[in-house]
């Protein structure tokens, strides 16, 4: 059960809420992860949330050399200037909504989640997102983001992934549609 948490809320935040056009929704990311460069065009979005705007980033990859898994990162954050802190759950309602992230592997069919990592709370890094600039109320924003995630369920199929995911000098650039 407390494997669907994550789920749970990437759901819950993907339908509930009010959305903006997804296909004219696109971005970038460039990070080091483990030690790597790593640059992907990503999906991303907006919305709102009991008057609280957000935004969602979701990158979606193959693992190699494994081709029947996926992988994806989703990071949530509020759609607003600066600094935020990035949580493994949001808040317990509309009021507390907080930056968040979660990466999930799974099998490419969907019917089973493999690998499950979250923010590792415990660590002295900081996990973060921040809004450096904005243009045309949000439309278009750009930023930088750091992330720490430790597994926190082993799968049955056998990735090559280390148990901690580490994100640095993460920078992004987002058109969030109309």
């Amino acid at each position: 059960m407390k494997y669907l948490i994550p789920f749970i809320t990437i759901l819950f935040l993907s339908i509930g809420c009010k959305k903006s056009n997804p296909k004219n929704s696109f971005g970038k990311i460039e990070v080091v992860l483990n030690g790597v460069n790593y640059e992907r065009v990503v999906y991303c979005d907006r919305g709102e949330d009991s008057g609280v705007a957000w935004f969602k980033i979701h990158l979606v990859n193959e693992i190699p050399p494994t081709d029947n898994l996926k992988d994806e990162l989703y990071i949530f954050g509020l759609l607003k200037l600066g600094k935020q802190i990035i949580y493994t759950k949001s808040g317990a309602n509309a009021h507390e909504l907080r930056a968040i992230a979660n990466f999930l592997t799974y099998k490419e069919s969907g019917e089973m989640i493999n690998d499950i990592y979250r923010v590792n709370d415990s660590s002295l890094f900081e996990n973060r997102i921040e809004i450096v600039s904005e243009i045309d109320n949000f439309r278009e924003i750009n930023g930088d983001f750091q992330i720490e995630l430790v597994r926190s369920r082993k799968g049955e199929i056998e990735t090559n992934l280390s148990d901690t995911l580490r994100f640095t000098q993460g920078h992004f650039n987002l058109k969030l549609g109309n």
